[in-house]
């Protein structure tokens, strides 16, 4: 076909708004070809709708009747793609016995479960304990029976190797276990190259556990740095653990972290209390709330899938050994279990002696900061000083007055009641 040049734009363009009796029949003639066209296409998808309308008529499945764009894929797409959305019909059968790793926590074989609470409450221990338990048998956290034992990986995002060992051989030597004689029954990932965000995180994942009972993961944050923790999508990766943890039988416990409390956050149940998304919680298998007080962690079940929730339970950390030189901490380190009890008695000592150390900086410093009252006190860890801090504003035992820029400064009422 002649193209136009420059030479002739101006022809061409006279023929388009004034067109020749040639011009017209040319035009013409494209109208009847588009028009043949559409017609042709009409009569192809008519055809193919009468013939599946003939085939469902007979008695067979509408599924089973041509379909251009199916026929167009190669088996193997085909395959492909109905394994994105596999289905069963055999929703009448029988459920197979469930297999608890841990019934009195409601630990089902084959699940996501959290692990949460503030930093330093005792979670990642617990956790580590946990699997010492289902590599080696004995309770765990001193009073938890274990039903699963078998082989166990810990994946760590957050810490070095060496820091790992070192919790893993402490908890060892309190219980008299030898690691170097468990050969590949219990393995550690440490600082992996790949996040659990990675296309290929998920298929890696199975090979890893495949003939596992029991896997740590810590930390939700660590494993997934990219995603934005208070949008749902950082449910994606929980989601895609508990395919795994289906696909393996493999028992796969996350430690995440909770919010730091504020006024708008006090008072929630510990089932809101995870940091981010609510999808977070909304995706686990069930969830267990870690809450470290004076002399012990106190825990309880925020999420329970089967059966009823437990009361909370309380263990303490127990040191074990001399103290080793290098790492100047004893050698070893038992969970050991406290009776309810005990553990008030212990957390309102705890909350005496804080208290007291408060009061007695205030009665030197006053009026100051809460940060520098947070931060100077003795008496008691800074978490216990922070906590009862609070409290006695709360309840009226420490005055406060606004400072400089708006700060919160703490001073001991008057004799009288008044400041």
């Amino acid at each position: 076909m002649h193209k136009p040049n420059g030479r002739d734009a101006e022809a061409v363009a006279r023929a388009l708004t004034q067109p020749s009796e040639e011009g017209k029949a040319a035009l013409a003639g494209l109208h009847e070809k588009f028009a043949a066209n559409a017609i042709n296409r009409g009569d192809k998808r008519a055809a193919f709708d009468e013939e599946r309308e003939a085939i469902v008529a007979e008695g067979e499945p509408a599924n089973d009747a041509p379909n251009p764009i199916a026929d167009a894929g190669t088996e193997k797409k085909r395959a492909r793609l109905a394994a994105m959305f596999p289905v069963t019909y055999a929703l009448a059968e029988k459920l197979p016995r469930f297999e608890w790793l841990c019934e009195e926590l409601n630990l089902i074989r084959g699940r996501v479960i959290g692990f949460h609470g503030y930093g330093d409450a005792g979670k990642t221990f617990a956790a580590m304990d946990m699997e010492l338990s289902v590599v080696c048998g004995g309770k765990a956290w001193g009073s938890l029976d274990i039903g699963l034992y078998g082989d166990v990986v810990h994946l760590d995002f957050e810490q070095q190797e060496e820091i790992t060992r070192w919790r893993f051989q402490r908890l060892a030597y309190a219980r008299g276990i030898d690691l170097a004689t468990l050969g590949t029954r219990l393995g550690l990932v440490s600082l992996p190259p790949a996040y659990l965000t990675h296309e290929d995180a998920e298929e890696a994942l199975v090979l890893l556990l495949t003939g596992k009972v029991f896997s740590v993961i810590d930390n939700l944050t660590a494993g997934c740095p990219a995603i934005e923790q208070n949008g749902t999508v950082i449910a994606a990766p929980l989601y895609m653990l508990g395919r795994v943890s289906a696909r393996t039988g493999c028992t796969i416990v996350i430690i995440h972290h909770d919010n730091k409390q504020n006024e708008a956050t006090a008072g929630r149940p510990r089932s809101q209390a995870m940091r981010g998304s609510g999808a977070i919680h909304a995706a686990l298998g069930g969830a267990v709330a870690f809450t470290a007080q004076e002399g012990s962690v106190r825990y309880e079940q925020s999420k329970a899938t089967m059966g009823e929730a437990r009361e909370a339970r309380f263990f303490a950390f127990v040191d074990v050994g001399d103290v080793d030189p290098n790492t100047k901490r004893t050698l070893g380190i038992r969970l050991e279990w406290t009776p309810p009890e005990e553990a008030a008695e212990i957390a309102q000592r705890g909350d005496e002696r804080a208290k007291a150390g408060i009061r007695a900086y205030l009665a030197i410093h006053a009026p100051c900061s809460k940060s520098e009252v947070k931060d100077k006190a003795r008496g008691a860890s800074r978490k216990a000083i922070t906590i009862c801090l609070d409290a006695m504003i709360e309840d009226g035992e420490i005055g406060t007055t606004s400072g400089p820029r708006g700060a919160l400064l703490c001073s001991l009422p008057a004799a009288g009641g008044d400041e």
